[in-house]
């Protein structure tokens, strides 16, 4: 997001061979992390698992389709999902995507290691 007030917030890039996004780290309140999430336009982000944290993550901008448990649910601006620990989760994203997750544990500790596993 060119000329975005996202510029002005830590950002930390996630990549892997299978996929790329942007972590924004709003802050860390009563052990939950408040992170903006973007996705990429047109792209697929493989099912993957948490092992010790769970999320509640609403669309703020964009367009897709989130997989839970193999199971195919439309998103759209205004939706909310709840991710529980071990649930795998993937999305097919649309349009380019702004989640805002609320985590706890925080996915992303203060290392920078994320609890993050294929599924």
């Amino acid at each position: 997001m060119k000329n975005s007030i996202l510029n002005k917030i830590p950002k930390k890039l996630f990549s892997t061979e299978k996929e790329k996004l942007n972590f924004y780290r709003l802050g860390i309140f009563e052990g939950k992390a408040y992170e903006l999430v973007e996705f990429f336009e047109n792209h697929i982000y493989p099912a993957h698992v948490h092992k010790h944290s769970e999320s509640y993550i609403y669309c703020v901008i964009g367009k897709g389709i989130i997989i839970l448990n193999g199971i195919k649910k439309p998103y759209k601006k205004g939706d909310y999902f709840y991710v529980r620990k071990r649930m795998s989760h993937g999305f097919e994203v649309k349009e380019q995507t702004l989640f805002l997750s609320i985590n706890k544990p925080p996915i992303m500790n203060e290392n920078g290691e994320i609890d993050f596993e294929y599924s």
